[in-house]
């Protein structure tokens, strides 16, 4: 019988905030030194979780995979698993392509809503370099309740027009809303692995 692979599943956003910061650095170096311990006692695997982009992923955090000899072993989920990297290369979930397919339709829909709403808003995806996700801001932070709303009035009345996928569903975040399939979660990404 062959030896079991062990995997260790990691959400890496609450560990790796960096923008550059010299604590931030030592903070990450040290997350991935871990990652070396736990190699060293027999995890085999590495998977880890981000609702940032693989653009970010590739730029930010896979050297320090790369310095320890952890990337072969990786897989990376990023906008909270839409879409995987392994060896450097994308791979999209079917929902994360069906998503692709109506993005600029939502995006806009919300944006002509919010102008109606006088509610000031911005399409933040290329901003946060995001592949699959929609994202809209508000120009002001005072906005971000009523952006929530518009946005949510819009992807039901679309959902009900048959014009996008029901499963299609807004995250809000600190600073803006993130849009997309909700079915596809840091959740059900983790119960998969």
């Amino acid at each position: 019988m062959g030896k079991r692979e062990k995997t260790l599943f990691l959400d890496i956003d609450e560990v790796f905030t960096t923008s550059g910061k010299p604590d931030e650095r030592k903070t990450v170096d040290s997350a991935v030194e871990r990652l070396v311990k736990a190699r060293e006692v027999g995890y085999t695997r590495f998977a880890f979780i981000t609702a940032r982009s693989g653009n970010w992923v590739l730029r930010e955090f896979v050297p320090h995979l790369e310095k320890h000899s952890l990337l072969r072993n990786s897989t990376i989920h990023c906008e909270n698993g839409l879409y995987e990297i392994v060896n450097g290369k994308f791979s999209l979930l079917p929902e994360a392509q069906e998503f692709l397919k109506v993005r600029e339709r939502v995006t806009k829909a919300i944006l002509q809503e919010a102008r109606k709403q006088k509610v000031g808003a911005i399409d933040a995806a290329q901003k946060m370099e995001k592949f699959v996700q929609a994202r809209v801001e508000p120009k002001r932070m005072e906005d971000m309740e009523k952006l929530g709303k518009t946005c949510s009035e819009v992807i039901g009345k679309l959902a009900k027009q048959g014009k996008i996928p029901k499963t299609v569903g807004i995250d809000a975040t600190k600073s803006g809303i993130n849009i997309f399939p909700r079915n596809i979660t840091k959740g059900t990404t983790a119960r998969a692995i």
